[in-house]
């Protein structure tokens, strides 16, 4: 039998590079996405604080991906309820955008009302 050998890599990488071209399967075994609105609100706060306070990076927690490295495919072993919530409020900003929006920063200041002219100047 010729198996592949397995191997572990860890890095950092930021939620751009983490994203793109990468689809993520929750595999059957993980837990149902058991955050409520609290917890979800905490996040958003964590990361609003970060951007308030100047922070350039934001360390989101660790997220465990099980794939083939030449594959765009990735079981998410851990990290499956950030990864999950960062998906949602991503989502939420790109339901209430639109290129004006975007270009004047308005969704950005209205959900992070501190941090719009630091996150444009830099």
């Amino acid at each position: 039998m010729n198996e592949t050998p397995s191997f572990i890599e860890a890095k950092e990488t930021n939620i751009r590079d983490l994203l793109r071209n990468r689809f993520f399967e929750i595999p059957i075994y993980q837990r149902p996405l058991s955050w409520n609105q609290d917890n979800f609100q905490d996040f958003v706060e964590d990361i609003k604080d970060a951007l308030d306070s100047g922070e350039t990076n934001y360390f989101l927690g660790t997220i465990l991906l099980k794939g083939d490295k030449n594959s765009i495919f990735y079981e998410v072993v851990d990290g499956q309820q950030r990864l999950t919530s960062l998906m949602v409020l991503l989502a939420v900003f790109r339901d209430n955008l639109n290129d004006q929006q975007i270009k004047y920063g308005k969704t950005w200041r209205r959900f992070f009302p501190n941090t719009y002219t630091k996150w444009v100047e830099q």
